[in-house]
């Protein structure tokens, strides 16, 4: 997975929150001590801040960003595009005249994400990505990939890099949009996922 960049301002404010928090459960701890008269082991008290701000950073990371009520209510911006996806290309190399099936898997966190396609001939995986969701009143994802020809590939076919810009559906069950691809193979295409449940 490789780090992604995203348009909205939560980033910096759910950090800010982490970090409240954090100090407000470190100060709990030390007034639990007062109150109760126990004594914690220093190696426990001495990090209790950063402690707590990376337990929660990674719970973030891993789990809060995803919970329905939290993106509904926008919270979190950041749409949850984890899951395989059936995908649909239709290519330049021979004029739009196949509808090419393939499939992608998406993995992502807060933070990290990786776009992977596997199709008949070949296999993508993704190197940088964005996610702009506050500007264009869509949720739009684009990224960098580098594709990969299976051993069943024609001889013409070789490693190249690639540019993908795709819209998400509303019901953020479908991603369309279209694909680029570098020096060497100077294709483009269309490409249509649709969630699988």
């Amino acid at each position: 997975m490789h780090p992604y960049v995203i348009d909205s301002n939560e980033r910096v404010r759910i950090v800010l929150w982490i970090s409240m928090i954090a100090v407000l459960l470190a100060w709990g701890i030390g007034q639990s001590q007062e109150k109760f008269n126990f004594i914690i082991p220093w190696w426990f008290d001495a990090p209790s801040v950063l402690g707590f701000f990376g337990l929660l950073y990674k719970l973030v990371d891993c789990y809060l960003w995803k919970i329905p009520i939290l993106q509904k209510i926008g919270f979190f911006k950041t749409p949850d595009l984890n899951g395989k996806w059936i995908t649909y290309i239709n290519s330049s190399h021979d004029d739009y005249s196949q509808n090419i099936s393939a499939n992608v898997t998406i993995k992502q966190t807060w933070t990290r994400i990786v776009i992977c396609l596997n199709g008949s001939q070949s296999s993508s995986t993704s190197r940088i990505a964005s996610i702009l969701v506050e500007n264009s009143g869509q949720t739009l994802l684009s990224y960098e990939y580098m594709n990969q020809p299976n051993s069943n590939a024609p001889n013409t076919m070789h490693i190249h890099f690639g540019f993908t810009r795709l819209i998400l559906s509303d019901d953020k069950r479908i991603l369309s949009g279209d694909y680029y691809n570098g020096r060497g193979r100077a294709n483009c295409g269309t490409l249509r996922l649709e969630k699988e449940n």
